[in-house]
């Protein structure tokens, strides 16, 4: 019989790109809920997914089968032949897990299903496997079964569930999981939580650090540097998000969705917030500048173009990312990464490049007004040097994250490292460049006074800001004495 492979692309549209990044986290998580995974018609197969599996030493793993039975859909409710089969406990559903790389060495793709159910392959036919991998298979009945078995290698299992009645709207209940030593997570995974727990320290510590810079210095600090602040605070959320979420993962084995959108959603409001901080030093441009709330000045150095820009920059690249999130465990093709990963790669060279071209611009305007040697064009020209360094990273994680090394099929000793390349490097970047940011543009007594007018009492051209007496006895007299050298606002 012919074998239906379920592995299809996630997304299909702008709209869906939106909310995938709540919708599709569930079928991530290792335990896999077995009603919300549809039975195949008679005499198919279907295959839903990858998990990655890891044996380590003495510990075991284990993969576990909760509560697995089929029962009637309503659509079937009356088909008495139907219900006789679940009656009398007939496995002719049967669910588990197959050694991926070897699927159809195990199972015949013409011929799975024999006389009681789905045969595999006979050991003469089949394949020797390293490590002792081996199909995991429960014959689902009309009454709830429950076993666990140990993994004795490690390997990357499909998830699958095979027809071999001839009965149809049928469903299934329970849940299939793999359990390793250290919880639910992937063994791809696993590295990725002490890495958060470890970035959440050091972000709160380079938060607190700067704020302790700042704080002297906070009415007069400069939009650049209150970006910087928020870039601060949202990579110190960022890591807890995705702390939080992980910590979720490996405790109870499903994926919880509102955190994948708000660790996400964090992630691309810290890049937004960078990109808008960067603009912010145009503004140095102008002699004078009055002191305004660092929102309007954002909304000033990016107007409703760059705005549209980046807003599709945002969407592209939330697409990547989620194609980088499931394309293991959906078993995605490098052609389809590619797809995926290009326009956003490409979106972001070009956006740095408008970026990149905003900042040299003002460069050359402080250079003509200040000289060289300004203290603003010392700051400007090092952050220009900065960007230069953020492209050739960000360039250089982008093409390792589409040609992965350590997810070779191959080497699974590779595995644990995985982390390195989907999150570590892009993260100690980040890192990275936040302290060279916030060295360059630390608060100092040569740098906060730059870039604001300051304004004089008339009359006064010694006097700056507010004057000594504001109100006193003898004005309050002149104004009722003589009311029209008030209202011209001569003096005394």
């Amino acid at each position: 019989m012919a074998a239906s492979i379920m592995l299809r692309p996630v997304w299909h549209g702008v709209l869906d790109i939106l909310v995938l990044s709540c919708l599709l986290c569930t079928p991530q998580a290792q335990v896999i809920d077995l009603s919300s995974l549809p039975v195949p018609s008679s005499f198919t197969l279907s295959v839903h997914r990858v998990l990655f599996a890891e044996t380590t030493g003495d510990s075991d793993t284990r993969i576990e089968f909760q509560d697995v039975m089929v029962h009637s859909l309503p659509a079937s409710d009356g088909n008495q032949t139907l219900m006789s089969k679940l009656a009398s406990n007939d496995a002719f559903v049967h669910v588990g897990l197959v050694p991926f790389t070897n699927l159809w060495k195990f199972l015949d793709p013409n011929n799975f299903c024999g006389q009681s159910g789905l045969a595999l392959l006979a050991p003469a036919k089949g394949v020797v496997n390293p490590g002792g991998v081996k199909p995991y298979l429960l014959g689902a009945t009309g009454t709830k079964q429950s076993k666990g078995e140990t993994l004795p290698g490690t390997g990357t299992y499909a998830v699958i569930i095979a027809n071999c009645g001839d009965s149809s709207s049928i469903g299934m209940s329970g849940s299939v999981a793999i359990k390793s030593p250290w919880g639910y997570l992937p063994c791809t995974h696993k590295g990725k939580l002490f890495f958060y727990k470890m970035l959440v320290a050091v972000t709160a510590c380079i938060a607190l650090a700067w704020l302790a810079l700042s704080v002297r210095w906070w009415r007069q600090l400069l939009a650049f540097q209150k970006g910087i602040t928020l870039v601060a605070v949202l990579a110190v959320a960022e890591a807890g998000l995705w702390c939080g979420f992980l910590s979720s993962w490996n405790d109870t084995g499903t994926t919880d969705e509102s955190l994948f959108w708000l660790a996400q959603m964090t992630s691309e409001s810290k890049v937004v917030v960078a990109m808008a901080s960067v603009l912010c030093l145009t503004l140095l441009a102008e002699d004078v500048r009055p002191q305004t709330p660092c929102c309007d000045e954002a909304d000033i150095v990016m107007p409703m173009q760059e705005h549209l820009f980046i807003v599709v920059f945002m969407v592209i690249e939330l697409n990547r990312v989620i194609n980088a999130h499931f394309r293991y465990s959906q078993v995605f093709k490098l052609t389809f990464v590619i797809v995926n990963a290009v326009p956003a790669i490409v979106f972001g060279v070009v956006l740095w490049f408008r970026i990149f071209s905003r900042v040299g611009s003002t460069l050359e305007s402080i250079v003509r007004r200040e000289g060289e040697e300004h203290k603003q064009v010392v700051i400007v020209s090092r952050i220009r040097g900065l960007m230069v360094l953020v492209a050739i990273c960000g360039t250089a994680t982008a093409t390792l994250q589409i040609f992965d090394p350590t997810m070779s099929t191959a080497d699974s000793s590779l595995w644990k490292y995985h982390y390195i390349v989907s999150d570590g490097m892009g993260q100690v970047c980040s890192v990275l460049f936040l302290l060279a940011a916030m060295v360059i543009g630390k608060p100092n007594e040569y740098l906060q006074p730059v870039g604001y007018a300051v304004t004089a009492q008339q009359g006064d051209e010694h006097t700056i800001g507010a004057p000594a007496t504001i109100w006193d006895d003898d004005d309050q007299l002149d104004d009722f004495a003589e009311p029209e050298k008030a209202e011209t606002g001569a003096v005394e």
